[in-house]
């Protein structure tokens, strides 16, 4: 009894060990990396180009060429055990975290192989692997988790599960309302590889020996796992290859449909996984009448579709086929015997090509709308408080979904376009909302657009905002030269003046004039004809007028100006060529203008 007892613990630990090779669905570390690859490169065409659809209108997607680096946890060491694998701090780009995630979703090996089956035709919460493909199975812990609630974590079994859909769609949540760039990257990290692990789960739910209860245990791989397991052919035949070869096919149009109109992800892989399930074999789920009636060697694999009854026969070739939706005729087996007879049906290389034809695209296609609901819906909302002053409103508004169903309010930088240009100065937003002037100065006419930029997409403004103000409205640093004065007290003639002075045009025909700290309030009216100005004050002993033109560009200004004044019984004049200009001014020149003098009578 002890020596037995000490065998069955042996063999637990080789089964630990041996199970690497096991049920890890295509080869984790380059089959799924590349599908994920292929996913996203379809995803940034389709939702760019093809399909503009209302959520992503204002969406630019660069998941592909993307440069920023984000830093987070990666898996740096893997293992078969609970345990023996270790995650560690890396920095990749936004792409190269999504396919990583189709690698590290398949860590520890012998844990992610049991929780990477769901079965469609079962009951909720039965929809996992029962299956025992071998005589030394069962030895280890079946955790009795189905690959969809553990990808998603939704359920009480999944939600220990620290990469799934779930804890990604928190790390987005988390990076949309961060206003540390470092910690937001962090979360962009998170979820990206969330992502990566989920459509992991997607392209499973389009390989039929993950839809199936058919363990397909293969620890010396697939010429030699028969002596120890029951490998599954288009499992162990799968490569890059194939994902490159068939990623441009036309999904099944009735899947396409279907997709694109799912509010979950659930739907869309459960959908998935339902027509794998119901249109492929795996090689010991083969039913029905061939040469005789086959019955599948799995004990448990006694599916009602498809049938081999139910299928077309090519005599010439030895396979039996379907055609599906989308146009093609694949393979879903063959029986060619030993000279050229018939005999039991199988899955061969020719057959899994075959099949990857098919399953591949619609894997693409089902993944692509996995990303769609992953992404947020965000609109952001820009515009004047009124046609005089600088003053601007931004919104932030998130449109709710059944992934977002909660309020996500925007915290984090808004960038600019200025007249279709990049600008420099960024805006922090809070809890969604801004309201007052802009980091930088605008003027009438300018077209402003504002946006979001996250690694991986851009949300922008709708339309651009054009600016509707009082072209004096703004910033001017302005040079006055002495022309002509009859005040023996004045400086001589020619000599220049500058200051800085900050105008505010107001509603009821006046404009405020202050230095940049407020200091120096002067009040006058002010006239406007196209970018024609007139600028005037008057009292019982002084008098100030100018009169100015804009350039096209509202950049500059250039005026004559005037001031008369009594001094005692004396009447004075001064005259000056004024100009004003957004850049600053940079010779020597006098930093204070003559006309403060004279405009403090007008001070509010």
């Amino acid at each position: 009894m002890k020596t037995r007892n000490t065998l069955i613990i042996l063999l637990g630990f080789i089964t630990y060990f041996a199970l690497q090779l096991v049920l890890r669905g295509y080869e984790h570390t380059k089959s799924h990396p590349s599908i994920n690859e292929a996913i996203i490169q379809k995803f940034n065409d389709y939702y760019n180009y093809d399909a503009k659809i209302d959520k992503f209108k204002n969406y630019k997607f660069n998941f592909t060429s993307d440069v920023t680096k984000l830093k987070g946890l990666a898996l740096t060491n893997p293992g078969y055990i609970e345990g023996s694998t270790t995650n560690s701090e890396a920095s990749k780009y936004a792409d190269d975290w999504i396919k990583h995630g189709g690698y590290s979703a398949d860590e520890p090996e012998l844990q992610a192989a049991v929780r990477h089956f769901f079965d469609p035709t079962k009951t909720e919460g039965s929809r996992y692997l029962t299956n025992r493909g071998t005589y030394w199975e069962g030895v280890y812990p079946n955790p009795r988790t189905d690959a969809i609630e553990w990808a998603l974590g939704d359920t009480y079994k999944g939600e220990s599960n620290i990469w799934s859909f779930r804890i990604g769609k928190a790390s987005m949540i988390l990076a949309l309302t961060e206003k540390d760039t470092n910690k937001r990257k962090e979360h962009l990290a998170s979820a990206y590889r969330c992502l990566g692990e989920t459509l992991h789960n997607t392209a499973d739910m389009g390989c039929p020996p993950h839809t199936r209860n058919d363990s397909h245990a293969a620890p010396l791989g697939y010429s030699g796992g028969w002596i120890l397991g029951s490998p599954d052919p288009y499992e162990e035949l799968f490569t890059p290859a194939q994902t490159e070869n068939y990623k441009d096919n036309i999904p099944d149009p009735g899947l396409k449909s279907y997709f694109s109109s799912c509010q979950t992800v659930r739907s869309i892989n459960e959908r998935l996984a339902s027509f794998t399930n119901s249109n492929f074999f795996t090689n010991e789920t083969i039913n029905g009448m061939g040469v005789q009636n086959y019955i599948a060697i799995n004990k448990d694999g006694k599916y009602s579709a498809p049938l081999l009854q139910n299928l077309e026969y090519l005599p010439e070739s030895f396979s039996f086929v379907k055609k599906f939706p989308s146009g093609r005729e694949i393979i879903l087996a063959r029986d060619q015997s030993y000279f050229r007879f018939r005999g039991y049906p199988y899955i061969d290389k020719r057959a899994a090509n075959s099949q990857a034809s098919e399953l591949v695209p619609n894997i693409i296609n089902a993944g692509l709308n996995v990303m769609r609901l992953f992404i947020p819906h965000l609109d952001i909302e820009m515009k004047k408080t009124d046609d005089i002053s600088d003053t601007l409103e931004i919104n932030v508004k998130h449109i709710s979904d059944s992934e977002y169903p909660n309020p996500i309010l925007y915290e984090g930088p808004i960038y600019f376009k200025v007249n279709n240009k990049m600008h420099d100065s960024v805006l922090i937003i809070e809890k969604g909302k801004f309201k007052g002037v802009l980091p930088f100065q605008i003027k009438n006419n300018d077209m402003i657009s504002a946006m979001i930029i996250m690694p991986g997409f851009k949300i922008s403004t709708e339309k651009e905002l054009k600016i509707k103000m009082n072209p004096l409205w703004g910033v001017w640093h302005i040079k006055e030269i002495l022309d002509d004065s009859n005040d023996p007290a004045a400086p001589k003639k020619g000599t220049v003046f500058s200051g800085t002075k900050f105008y505010q045009v107001l509603s009821n025909g006046y404009v405020k004039i202050t230095n940049l700290d407020g200091s120096g309030l002067m009040q006058l009216k002010i006239e406007n004809s196209g970018l024609s100005f007139t600028i005037s004050g008057s009292n019982a002993t002084q008098s100030y007028l100018q009169n100015g033109n804009l350039n096209s560009d509202q950049e500059k200004w250039s005026a004559t100006t005037s001031s008369n004044y009594k001094s005692g019984t004396n009447d004075y004049y001064r005259k000056y060529t004024s100009t004003g200009s957004r850049d600053a001014i940079t010779s020597k020149v006098q930093k204070k203008l003559d006309t403060d003098d004279f405009l403090s009578i007008f001070k509010n």
